[in-house]
């Protein structure tokens, strides 16, 4: 797996891609991965704000040795 893309209803497009030093997991556990981050996240008020900028999926990619970018 090269990338990992999410489009939003209003065009916006989060991608997360292979980073240099390849995947650090096993790709089935990516669902693993995103969950318990949004589990770590909902409790604090800043990061459901952030939420809504894509903030989960980047702290995510940085867990699984992938890189962050978003497309306007």
């Amino acid at each position: 797996m090269a990338e990992i893309r999410a489009v939003t209803p209003n065009g916006v497009t989060f991608s997360i891609k292979r980073g240099t030093g390849g995947w650090t997991i096993n790709p089935l556990d990516v669902e693993k991965i995103y969950k318990q981050t949004q589990r770590e996240l909902s409790s604090d008020p800043m990061a459901q704000a952030l939420f809504k900028e894509g903030y989960t999926i980047s702290k995510m990619a940085g867990g699984i040795g992938g890189e962050f970018s978003v497309y306007k």
